[in-house]
């Protein structure tokens, strides 16, 4: 194979234009050789057209997605700003609830104050049930230890 030959084709493709041609078949634009034809795009006008078919589309989605929203089929999507002001209010709400929840505890805590004497009283320790969940874990039990007098 000589690489001189291959290179004198091509040159000679390049330089005999006349040998590739544009056509224009409804829109579609193709480029012809002698190897045949190529699609390669589209012509203006098409695309023009092409453009107008789906902004007219796009305007009848919008109108539709508008109709959907007024009759409350769907709900418009949270913004960020919407998503940040419900975390601000849910922490806010949870804040005024363990204020309360504060009030109260003290509220009891002078109703009930605690006796020191009772405190000194209960166990310190647990007692475990014989009931086990596995062989080295045991339960604790809900009986509390009581002081007997021997104690």
């Amino acid at each position: 194979m000589d690489i001189g030959n291959n290179f004198t084709t091509l040159q000679s493709l390049q330089t005999h234009s006349s040998l590739i041609d544009i056509k224009n078949v409804d829109g579609k634009l193709y480029r012809s050789n002698y190897l045949g034809d190529t699609f390669i795009g589209y012509s203006e006008e098409a695309y023009r057209e092409l453009e107008k078919t789906a902004n007219e589309a796009l305007d009848k989605a919008e109108e539709y997605y508008q109709m959907l929203l007024q009759n409350g089929l769907i709900e418009k999507p949270k913004t960020q700003d919407d998503i940040n002001q419900e975390l601000i209010n849910s922490i806010n709400s949870i804040a005024d609830t363990v204020k309360s929840l504060q009030a109260s505890i003290k509220e009891l805590q002078y109703e009930y104050p605690r006796n020191s004497k009772e405190d000194e009283t209960k166990p310190t320790d647990v007692e475990y049930s014989e009931t086990s969940i596995s062989a080295s874990t045991k339960v604790p039990s809900n009986k509390r230890r009581t002081k007997t007098s021997s104690e």
